[in-house]
């Protein structure tokens, strides 16, 4: 099998939807009334949450998934650096030094753009290493020491290969 697919999600089987796994209960409160409500409005917040989160993952599992990984980081990236912008500036602010940087947009569509490109190198590196190193599926063995040894196989070839290269990148 080819490296790298294209725009196709992995040949492995896909973990069980978040939906399936068992959810510790709610807290029940020990007197009715807003209480109550909280803890139904809490759990109508969960069962939202995990249909999000199984839309998701569909989408990853879809003719689209290069397409949502890079939106992802994409939107990951700028969203964190406009966190810290913003959490740079009330210091600044609260210190009493209001002196510097104003927002800068530029520097967003920078972290964004970064996150795009990591996103789909990303994207195919995984590829890469479901094909190079199966821990699950077809040319996987069937015993969990080899699904074991095939995860940490692929975490020591991420913090070998890809790694340095993102770090490198990163710091261009």
């Amino acid at each position: 099998a080819s490296a790298f697919r294209g725009a196709s999600a992995p040949a492995v089987a896909a973990p069980p939807p978040l939906a399936s796994l068992e959810l510790a209960p709610a807290r029940r409160p020990r007197r009715a009334g807003t209480a109550t409500a909280a803890v139904g409005a809490a759990g109508a917040l969960q069962e939202a949450a995990l249909q999000l989160w199984e839309g998701y993952e569909g989408l990853l599992a879809s003719p689209q998934a290069l397409l949502v990984d890079t939106a992802t980081g994409s939107s990951i990236n700028a969203l964190s650096d406009s966190i810290a912008q913003a959490s740079e500036i009330s210091w600044r602010n609260n210190e009493g030094t209001g002196s510097g940087r104003d927002f800068d947009e530029a520097r967003v569509a920078r972290y964004a753009a970064f996150g795009a490109v990591d996103a789909t190198a990303g994207h195919f590196w995984f590829i890469a290493l479901d094909d190079w190193l199966p821990t699950s599926g077809p040319g996987a063995a069937d015993s969990s020491w080899s699904m074991f040894a095939g995860t940490a196989l692929k975490v020591l070839a991420d913090l070998a290969i890809y790694t340095p290269v993102w770090c490198a990148l990163f710091l261009l």
